[in-house]
């Protein structure tokens, strides 16, 4: 998965949960006016809660969504055909659908989907493998390279938005811990 990819997914987590914890507290308040033995989950501090909703992201895919739906219906693309372009355009050397499919971001039904939909739009062009005729090189297009600059750039100004009011420096921690979590999440997916 590339840091763009685990970031959104990262903000979309954050979101949607902080949106749950919202409503958990309003639920929590009315409870414990008529229920006073009934309490906030135990052992789970305010902190804890902000991250899982980080984790969560449903807001940022929202968010991510909304300001994508034009570009999206103008060329007549969905959200993973421009996620699948813009590795492509990207990649260099790992350019396969399972290369693709390792990011964690789409099935292999999806992938397979999207693949075949660029592939009829001309946006996409495919090559076999010189050693390996079994394996399946996809570059991006021509006729996607303006597709994928606006989409970058569309892109920047979702982030932007989104770390308005965040410092370089919080940024850089923000990218560390990421790093980390991501680690530790495919340490444990492993093994």
């Amino acid at each position: 998965m590339t840091k763009t990819g685990f970031m959104i997914n990262l903000f979309q987590r954050y979101y949607e949960k902080k949106r749950v914890i919202y409503r958990r507290r309003q639920f929590s308040t009315a409870v414990s006016k008529n229920y006073p033995q009934v309490q906030q989950r135990k052992g789970w501090s305010y902190m804890e809660q902000e991250i899982e909703v980080l984790l969560q992201g449903y807001q940022f895919r929202k968010f991510y969504e909304k300001k994508f739906e034009v570009f999206m219906n103008r060329y007549n693309l969905r959200k993973i055909d421009v996620e699948i372009l813009t590795y492509l355009y990207f990649c260099g050397e790992r350019n396969t659908a399972s290369d693709i499919q390792r990011l964690g971001l789409f099935t292999k039904g999806h992938i397979s989907q999207s693949l075949e939909r660029l592939n009829r739009a001309n946006l996409i062009h495919t090559e076999h493998d010189i050693r390996d005729r079994r394996i399946v090189h996809i570059a991006a297009g021509k006729d996607a390279l303006p597709i994928i600059l606006e989409a970058r750039k569309l892109k920047q100004e979702i982030f932007e938005q989104a770390f308005r009011g965040i410092t370089e420096e919080e940024k850089k921690v923000l990218n560390e811990v990421a790093r980390k979590v991501w680690s530790n999440m495919e340490e444990a997916l492993n093994k």
